[in-house]
């Protein structure tokens, strides 16, 4: 639960950041109902799944279409593609240390 927590946190913080107006009620929605379709592990990591959900439903409540992208790819970002090299310099670390 925390981790969910902190990840719809996040997708709050990738709103604000930008100033994208997005209505934070209408954010848990679509980062809950974006958390149910990547949980069918249709893609590794719901690659693609995660980000074309996410952005119909908050472009459903409000933003364009840019800005709906715009903080969808940022969110992912955040989420998995920033943390990579910590992974990786762990990895480094546990193989040679």
């Amino acid at each position: 639960m925390l981790s969910w927590g902190c990840d719809a946190a996040c997708l709050l913080a990738c709103a604000w950041g930008p100033g994208i107006g997005v209505p934070w009620r209408g954010i848990l929605v679509a980062y809950t109902l974006t958390r149910m379709a990547g949980s069918l592990r249709v893609t590794p990591g719901g690659l693609g799944v995660v980000e074309a959900s996410l952005t119909a439903l908050l472009v459903l409540d409000g933003p364009r279409t840019d800005q709906a992208i715009a903080l969808t790819l940022l969110y992912r970002i955040a989420i998995c593609w920033a943390l990579q090299p910590v992974g990786w310099a762990c990895r480094l670390g546990l193989a040679f240390g």
